[in-house]
């Protein structure tokens, strides 16, 4: 359930290309609240899980593209 609450949350959130800081500060704030220590580099956040030689490492892109008339829901509404 905490999954499925939190992805909604991040298709809510408007992130077309060169837009992306409201989200980015979402993550941060979330990151911090879970108790990571994460840094934000323009709108990109870094933070890792583990400690010596072996971390957690994950990549993703916060933006997306813009919608267009084509959809049949709203394309940033999170519908299951």
């Amino acid at each position: 359930l905490m999954v499925t609450s939190l992805l909604k949350k991040l298709i809510q959130i408007k992130s077309v290309s060169c837009q992306e800081q409201e989200i980015a500060n979402f993550i941060h704030e979330y990151a911090e609240k879970k108790g990571f220590e994460p840094k934000k580099l323009d709108n990109n956040v870094i933070f890792s899980l583990g400690e010596g030689d072996r971390k957690l490492f994950f990549n993703a892109h916060l933006d997306t593209v813009e919608g267009s008339g084509n959809w049949e829901k709203p394309p940033f509404e999170a519908v299951e």
